[in-house]
């Protein structure tokens, strides 16, 4: 039994409970490409606050400059720090070769640019301590450079996450996507989680973020959030970030999306399983943000059309697989995109993705019919539409414009209604020859109040709770549609 190694499993029930761990080691890995003038502080912000069982792994991206040389003289100054020099692959490979030299129990990833707050491996090793989780998430302050300038701090998310350790699923559908960001530095992971699932990095592609932290976060048993600003992000002129996009990123972008939907398809892939609808509304956002970065690039317009492609070619089979009730809109959606090209690209896409002119427009016509069908069946449940009910719509914007629009296409009609609005003064104006109130007067002089802003709409349900008697009841219109509208198609 002498020097045998008796691991806690090992033990006796009795001694093994009261057993508490009192040290967890961290592997914090920082890719490192043409930094020297950020690289210093970085590594120093880490290395004044470790223990000797942490470690920092420097993977040198094929730099040009004197960072090599940097990482060179703190490896040979610093037993725990372990540096590792490769060509210049981009910086989903380096971080890959650093998960998998990891040897602590938690990883954390770094950018050389950027650097820790004095608190961050205290409270990370506190946290973990206190109960160990697969992924612990944090915050991030700001720091800009330069010319750039930041409108607010969405890695402050004090405001909206609460602490509660939950599966990683029902934070994505609890906290998406307000609480959701794609920044894999801001976490500390279990080593052993995420290679035990392979969750790895992207390998040479920009946005390489976005695969591993929803893969990250979706797998994962346990996650928890706290809302310490452990992270010090530098925002900068000309780095990966803040730089012009151009037809590589796009592409690169490309890529990344038909990988989450892949992996999106194949992890709900089971018969009667359902994609969670945030997960949905996730796939979606990926794709406005592909038209949204497809409208930056100049150049290289033949080559963007194939990209455009690959991209609603895979998004029409995404959408397919899980898609019932949304079906129609989204090719709608898809189908006005592409209407609205120029007449080369329009015919390229036509011809690439639906296979010509005649089944695009067949396709385009019956999700039309079917689309008009759904809307108004959707409407006619309002109570606007019920007998001796009075009806208030709050708000006289544009959707209500296009709501009352659709209702007259379709010969549907309110018995009784009237107009609310904020800022209005009451009985000063009408609307479509309906009295305006400000919502403050309303009173119990209607039934229910229907919310027809989407951008608007819980502030203003938030108000209309405010000042409305609580027997009025307020019915969000996009709710109730199950996802917003598209007008376009419909009036």
């Amino acid at each position: 039994m002498d020097n045998q190694i008796i691991s806690t499993g090992d033990l006796h029930p009795k001694w093994s409970s009261t057993m508490k761990k009192t040290k967890t080691s961290l592997s914090i890995i920082i890719p490192v490409y043409n930094v020297e003038r950020y690289l210093q502080q970085c590594i120093d912000s880490v290395l004044e606050q470790i223990d000797k069982e942490d470690e920092i792994i420097l993977v040198n991206d094929g730099s040009t400059d004197r960072s090599r040389e940097i990482c060179l003289l703190y490896e040979t100054e610093h037993e725990n720090i372990m540096f590792l020099d490769r060509g210049h692959f981009g910086p989903g490979i380096t971080r890959n070769i650093g998960l998998r030299k990891a040897s602590g129990e938690h990883v954390v990833f770094l950018d050389a640019d950027d650097f820790w707050a004095p608190n961050a491996a205290t409270t990370i090793k506190n946290e973990i301590l206190k109960k160990d989780v697969d992924v612990l998430f944090f915050d991030a302050e700001i720091i800009c450079e330069g010319n750039i300038k930041f409108a607010g701090n969405p890695y402050d998310r004090a405001a909206v996450i609460s602490g509660e350790t939950i599966s990683g699923l029902q934070f994505f559908e609890k906290y998406y996507p307000k609480g959701y960001i794609s920044q894999a530095c801001m976490a500390v992971y279990n080593k052993n989680y995420l290679l035990n699932h392979h969750i790895f990095f992207q390998e040479g592609v920009y946005y390489e973020d976005n695969i591993f932290c929803f893969c990250a976060m979706i797998n994962a048993e346990k996650v928890r959030h706290i809302p310490d600003k452990l992270y010090q992000r530098r925002v900068r002129d000309n780095s990966i970030t803040t730089s012009d996009i151009d037809f590589r990123r796009v592409s690169d972008y490309a890529k990344v999306v038909i990988e989450i939907w892949s992996y999106i398809r194949q992890r709900w892939d089971m018969p009667g399983t359902r994609i969670p609808i945030k997960v949905i509304a996730y796939a979606d956002e990926l794709l406005d943000i592909f038209f949204i970065k497809c409208r930056q690039v100049t150049e290289e317009k033949s080559m963007l059309w194939q990209v455009k492609t690959q991209v609603f070619t895979e998004y029409l089979l995404f959408i397919n697989q899980y898609e019932e009730k949304r079906l129609e809109r989204k090719l709608l959606t898809l189908g006005f995109y592409i209407k609205a090209r120029p007449l080369m690209e329009k015919q390229y896409l036509i011809k690439e993705v639906f296979g010509g002119p005649e089944g695009f427009e067949k396709l385009i016509y019956s999700c039309l019919a079917n689309y008009q069908a759904r809307i108004k069946e959707r409407l006619l449940k309002l109570p606007m539409f019920r007998t001796n009910c009075r009806v208030g719509i709050y708000g006289l914007g544009n959707q209500t414009e296009h709501l009352m629009l659709f209702c007259e296409k379709v010969g549907i009609a309110a018995e009784y209604i009237i107009f609310i609005d904020s800022y209005k003064k009451s009985d000063e104006e009408t609307y479509r020859g309906h009295t305006v109130k400000n919502i403050r007067d309303v009173g119990n002089s209607v039934d229910a109040v229907i919310i027809s802003s989407s951008l608007y709409g819980e502030e203003m349900n938030r108000t209309a709770q405010e000042f409305l008697p609580s027997s009025v009841k307020t019915i969000l219109l996009y709710e109730e549609c199950e996802d917003e509208i598209l007008w376009e198609a419909l009036i």
